[in-house]
């Protein structure tokens, strides 16, 4: 019921909010390949999950993400 829908309407956000921190970090490192000193801002308390995350995938290390995706035609729209 409606407790659900809460629930996944959070985690999607939290996921929103992770794909811009990482956008973020990407842009961020490309702009300081360039000898460029400007630092953008990193949504990281914008949700638990990136703020929670912040220490691990902030640093100077690498960060891995798998995703899941289905073949079949009728779950295209989910995997985009």
């Amino acid at each position: 019921g409606a407790a659900r829908l809460k629930e996944a309407s959070s985690i999607n956000q939290s996921l929103f909010t992770l794909r811009r921190v990482i956008a973020a970090l990407s842009k961020r490192n490309d702009d300081s390949s360039g000898g460029s000193n400007i630092s953008g801002h990193v949504p990281y308390r914008d949700s638990k999950l990136t703020s929670l995350l912040q220490h691990a995938i902030g640093g100077s290390g690498f960060l891995l993400m798998i995703a899941c995706l289905s073949p079949a035609d009728r779950h295209y729209a989910e995997n985009l």
